[in-house]
């Protein structure tokens, strides 16, 4: 069984353990990137990438759930140019909302923490264009 990670300090440890992740596996810094999504887009001083994947993150705050944003593709990353978002996985700063499709949890057999996240928002439900991810 699955326990969801709810108190804000427990997401927030989750989240910097999947960055660490990321770190590990993605290690070239792009500087100055921006990244488009369906009605707006975020800018950031740097994503990580390796030879097939980029990755990128940041907290939003300002918005109807704050969130750890986490935004994938595979287009090459070049400074200063906008790049379309493949998939997104992101995770409320407090609690649990159903508004955004991922969270951490734990698994209570083993006390691994993982990440579940619905499909539908993510990938597959047209609003994506029908891809998927």
């Amino acid at each position: 069984m699955l326990t969801a990670i709810h108190r804000p300090q427990d997401i927030a440890k989750a989240h910097a353990g999947f960055l660490r992740r990321m770190r590990g596996v993605l290690r070239a810094g792009i500087p100055n990137v921006a990244f488009g999504f369906q009605g707006g887009g975020i800018a950031l001083d740097q994503a990580l990438c390796n030879d097939r994947i980029w990755f990128a993150h940041k907290v939003v705050e300002r918005a109807a759930v704050p969130r750890h944003w986490n935004a994938f593709g595979t287009d090459p990353l070049e400074p200063g140019r906008s790049h379309g978002i493949t998939v997104e996985v992101n995770f409320a700063v407090d609690g649990v909302d159903r508004r955004v499709a991922a969270l951490f949890a734990v698994d209570d057999r083993t006390g691994n923490t993982v990440l579940p996240h619905r499909e539908g928002s993510a990938a597959g439900d047209g609003a994506s264009g029908g891809r998927r991810s």
